[in-house]
């Protein structure tokens, strides 16, 4: 019974964001944003990724949107990479994405600073870490982040560029 209503629950949810998919550019900000952490439960709570058309509509909110929903959908794209494992291509737009929001909530920087570790870790064993690596180097101040008197971000940006220099030394 639990396993047949907790498929359910997830045939439910598919269909909301199925719905929030087609709806997201019409309705205001408000609405956007509870869609934005409707879609960040999903993906704790199912650990599945959400339909490509919608995570790309929210990459895009983050990137333009206005000040209300950018952290938002910031943290919705990072959680979904870390809860799911999800697979990127466009790195490149994904790192500006990002670099926009790095000095902002904390909960939201480190966030993608996990993110970009997950990210890490694929483009290693697909041998696009040097793409990768100047990516993040050239959009992201770790320098900065490592100065933070924040300890959780200040350890994880350190745990970062210690991977980031650990698998540069392994290229070479």
């Amino acid at each position: 019974i639990c396993i047949k209503n907790r498929n359910e629950c997830i045939k439910s949810a598919s269909n909301v964001l199925q719905m929030a998919e087609k709806h997201i550019k019409l309705v205001p900000n408000v609405l956007k944003q509870s869609i934005i952490q409707y879609v960040c439960e999903y993906s704790i709570m199912t650990k599945n990724c959400i339909e490509e058309s919608l995570f790309m509509e929210i990459l895009q909110l983050a990137d333009d949107g206005n000040f209300f929903i950018r952290d938002e959908a910031a943290n919705c794209i990072a959680i979904s990479i870390i809860e799911t494992k999800r697979k990127f291509i466009n790195i490149k737009f994904l790192a500006e994405v990002f670099s926009n929001h790095i000095g902002g909530n904390n909960e939201v920087v480190l966030n993608i600073i996990n993110a970009l570790r997950i990210i890490l870790d694929y483009t290693e064993k697909e041998n696009g870490f040097l793409a990768f690596t100047l990516e993040v180097l050239n959009n992201f101040n770790l320098e900065e982040l490592l100065q933070s008197d924040d300890d959780e971000i200040n350890e994880a940006a350190q745990s970062l560029l210690a991977k980031i220099i650990e698998a540069g030394n392994q290229e070479d």
